[in-house]
């Protein structure tokens, strides 16, 4: 994995849509709906473009394992 790619998750609130999904810190975002992610600017916008509901899908890295998870956004 490059330097370049993906975005760490450094806090999960409790009871958030993000822990309820099994995230956890540490975590590191590499695509949102199959969308490549270079940074956290990258997870804010689509997380901002998608509607409170949505499914979204979301490929991380956990100690140096790729897995597929999926999230269900709600309000911030």
């Amino acid at each position: 994995m490059n330097k370049d790619e993906g975005a760490q998750i450094v806090q999960i609130i409790e009871k958030s849509p993000a822990e309820k999904a099994g995230l956890r810190r540490g975590d590191i975002i590499l695509s949102f709906n199959k969308q490549k992610i270079t940074g956290a600017n990258d997870v804010t916008k689509l997380v901002s473009e998608a509607m409170v509901g949505d499914k979204v899908e979301l490929e991380i890295l956990r100690n140096h394992t790729k897995q597929t998870i999926t999230v269900t956004l709600g309000e911030r």
